[in-house]
């Protein structure tokens, strides 16, 4: 992934700077604690990943960060392009959980 950020890949998508608190400074749906989103949704969020991480093997962090899954709770988003555009959303977990996402996003309108 970092070989596909330094080549230019993501290109016009806004990367943070890596591990600093600055990070996606500014952007909406970073998950600062400041910001405030949907608790009925982040939880819902959080229950998908644990099953989805169980199904797939993998810890539940592999899956979405918390800061990811805070900032689908804020932006609420309707489509996969608007789902793309939040930290943490690359292509191949687009692939892999965007229906999902929306579906659990959808469900909690």
């Amino acid at each position: 992934r970092g070989a596909a950020a330094a080549t230019g890949a993501d290109v016009g998508r806004p990367r943070g700077l890596g591990g600093g608190g600055a990070a996606g400074a500014g952007r909406r749906g970073t998950g600062d604690p400041g910001e405030s989103g949907d608790p009925a949704l982040e939880e819902a969020l959080r229950s998908w990943r644990r099953a989805r991480a169980g199904a797939d093997g993998v810890p539940a962090y592999v899956v979405f960060a918390d800061r990811t899954l805070k900032a689908i709770a804020e932006a609420r988003p309707t489509t996969l392009a608007e789902l793309r555009r939040l930290d943490g959303i690359g292509p191949t977990k687009l692939e892999a959980y965007g229906e999902e996402i929306l579906a659990l996003v959808a469900e909690h309108a």
